[in-house]
Order: structure tokens, then C-alpha cells, then sequence
């Protein structure tokens, strides 16, 4: 009896170690958004290729200290472009720029890294003021700045909702900016959560948000800000593929990280919980994993088949929210937006 339940546990561990590498993107896949056809998927490539793609480029990492934007800028050093980073941890930025230098196969690209605040719009404009003033144009501009839920402090010195902030907000001033920071036909990329369909949130919901008209949020009804922060990101980038012609954007989905990001959103028992089921699933990802991810899709052929593209970490181009193909919810927004940012400059 204990032969054949030995027997059985083995090949129950066999079946699941020759299939974990498909049960992985089997489960991300579900309730992700069709495939966009005209952009087709984004083949792998060797760090010979990115080299060649990056090699003398330039690239401005917003939230580049830590996460996320601290693997796509490392991995863009170790493929031959010059960085900058902006993190709102001097400290941090530093520590990014010496593993940029380790990581780079040659001397001659630069490295620096700004400290700012960019959870508020006058931080935004003195970034960008900076730069101008440094006379610093860029290949490409990463947006990965962002927030989970702060229970205790949900509210940036602006009174605007930390997620809000920094995944829509901010980052709508910052492509505003673009075109005095970023070369002709730069690449644009916003990092959040494209290609995934939300839980159902209501047209009404998404604009008291986006107003600020509803800005109390609790674990009760955080999905309702989550979701309505992810949706207006996506809008907000197509209808800058209308506006900014001369540049293309692209919005991603990283996949599963484990970041700190999280520690003041969640107890740690859950996180703990969550990571060890993600990690058995096979779902969760390196910051080096992503930042390869992000860097091929960033320099890849594809993201020129459209003024707008959307993918996720599999490499797989898809379409996203209906929200970002409505001309009349773009326009909305796009103005609200402006309207907001104007009011806080």
C-alpha cells in the first residue's frame, strides 16, 4: 500500500513538473482580452540582437529605482542604451546607477538617476523642467511609477488618490511633456495592467473616480479604483497614439511580481500566502525576467504596426478595454484629465 501511494505521488510530481510550463500561461491567459491580429506577437531574441536594437539609444525609466522599472533599466544598460532613472529614493537611484554600470558591457553609455516626487503634478513639472535644462532627449520613455492602496495615507498633498496619482495622473503630465524630452518617433511605454479584463465596473464608477468624485476606498470596494485606474490607463494612452502622432505607445501587463509595493495594502501572512501559490503555479516572474520582457517588446518591429499597442508579459499582443476604443469616453477623459492637471499646476 505505501509502495503505491509512493507510485502514485511520483507521478502525480512528473505530471505536474512536464506541465507547469503550459498551466502557467494557461491560467494568465484566462479572461485576458482577444488577440490584436494586425500587431501579431513578439518573437524572443538574444541578447546579440538587443544589443544591436539598443546600442546607442536612450532611455528615461520613470520609477526606475525599484520593482519593475529597476529590472527594464538594467537589463536596457546590459543591452547597450543609456539610462536615466527617476525614483523618489536618492539612495536608490544610486544604488541602480552602480548595478547599471556593472551591468553594461562597455563605458561609453551614461547613467544617471533623479530623485522626485512624481506622486504630485508640481513634481512632474520639476522633473521635467530638469531635464529641458540638461538639454536630455530620450528613444524611449518606461512609466512604471505606481501604488496599491495606502489605507493609512491614501491621499497624495495634491488630495488626489495615491493609485490614481501615479498610474493615471502623473503619468498623463508626464506624456503632456513628451515632445520637449523625447526624439521624433520615440517609443512610449506605460506599464500596468493592459490585455486583462477587469470585474465589471460601470461607466458612472470610472468617471467618479477619474473626478475624484468618489475618492473613499476600502478592501470592500478597492476593485472599483484598481479597475478604474487600469481602464482609464489604457484610454488614455490610445487616444495619445491619436494626438501624439510622431510617437508610438504601448501598454503592458508585467505579470506577477513580488515587490514591496504591496506591503502596505496587504498583511504580510496574505502576501506570504499568495506568493507561495503563485510561485507553485509557475506564475511569478523576476525583475530580470521582466526586464527582458519589456525590453524586447519596447524595441521590437511590432509596436509599429499600430499608433497604440497593448501586451502582455508572454509577449503576445492583445487587444484591451472597450473603454480605450470609444472616441466619446477617450475625449472625456483626455479633458478631464487636463482640466485637473491645470487646476493642480
Amino acid at each position: 500500500m505505501a509502495a503505491s501511494c509512493v507510485h502514485i505521488l511520483a507521478f502525480l510530481t512528473l505530471a505536474f513538473a512536464l506541465a507547469r510550463p503550459y498551466t502557467a500561461p494557461f491560467l494568465f491567459r484566462l479572461r485576458s482580452y482577444p488577440l490584436d491580429p494586425v500587431v501579431g506577437n513578439v518573437k524572443k531574441v538574444d541578447d546579440a540582437v538587443l544589443r544591436e536594437r539598443f546600442i546607442g539609444k536612450s532611455a528615461l525609466i520613470v520609477g526606475g529605482t525599484r520593482g519593475i522599472g529597476r529590472g527594464i533599466a538594467i537589463q536596457l544598460a546590459k543591452s547597450g542604451a543609456s539610462v536615466a532613472v527617476v525614483g523618489r529614493s536618492k539612495p536608490g537611484g544610486e544604488a541602480v546607477v552602480d548595478r547599471m554600470k556593472r551591468a553594461s558591457a562597455s563605458k561609453t553609455e551614461q547613467y544617471v538617476s533623479f530623485s522626485a516626487d512624481l506622486s504630485t503634478i508640481k513634481g512632474v513639472h520639476a522633473l521635467v523642467e530638469l531635464l529641458q535644462v540638461q538639454n536630455m532627449q530620450f528613444d524611449y520613455l518606461v512609466m512604471t511609477i505606481g501604488a496599491w492602496p495606502d489605507w493609512e495615507n491614501p491621499n497624495t498633498p495634491d488630495g488626489v488618490n495615491k493609485v490614481f496619482a501615479t498610474d493615471v495622473l502623473c503619468r498623463f503630465a508626464l506624456i503632456r511633456s513628451v515632445s520637449s524630452v523625447m526624439k521624433k518617433n520615440a517609443r512610449v511605454m506605460n506599464v500596468l495592467a493592459s490585455t486583462k479584463k477587469p470585474s465589471y465596473v460601470s461607466e458612472s464608477t470610472i468617471k467618479d473616480v477619474v473626478t475624484g468624485k468618489l475618492n473613499e476606498f476600502s478592501f470592500g470596494n478597492m476593485g472599483q479604483l484598481m479597475y478604474s485606474t487600469v481602464v482609464s490607463g489604457d484610454a488614455m494612452l490610445q487616444e495619445a497614439g491619436e494626438r501624439l502622432p510622431d510617437y508610438r505607445f504601448i501598454g503592458t501587463h508585467p505579470g506577477i511580481i513580488a515587490t514591496e509595493l504591496l506591503d502596505k495594502t496587504f498583511p504580510k501572512w496574505m502576501l506570504t500566502s499568495l506568493f507561495t501559490i503563485t510561485d507553485f503555479l509557475g506564475l511569478t516572474i523576476t525583475e530580470e525576467e521582466c526586464g527582458r520582457i519589456h525590453a524586447t517588446i519596447l524595441s521590437s518591429e511590432n509596436v509599429n504596426k499600430r499608433k497604440t499597442s497593448f501586451f502582455n508579459h508572454l509577449l503576445e499582443s492583445r487587444l484591451t478595454t472597450d473603454f480605450a476604443y470609444n472616441e466619446s469616453f477617450r475625449l472625456w477623459l483626455w479633458t478631464t484629465l487636463e482640466e485637473t492637471v491645470t487646476r493642480l499646476s
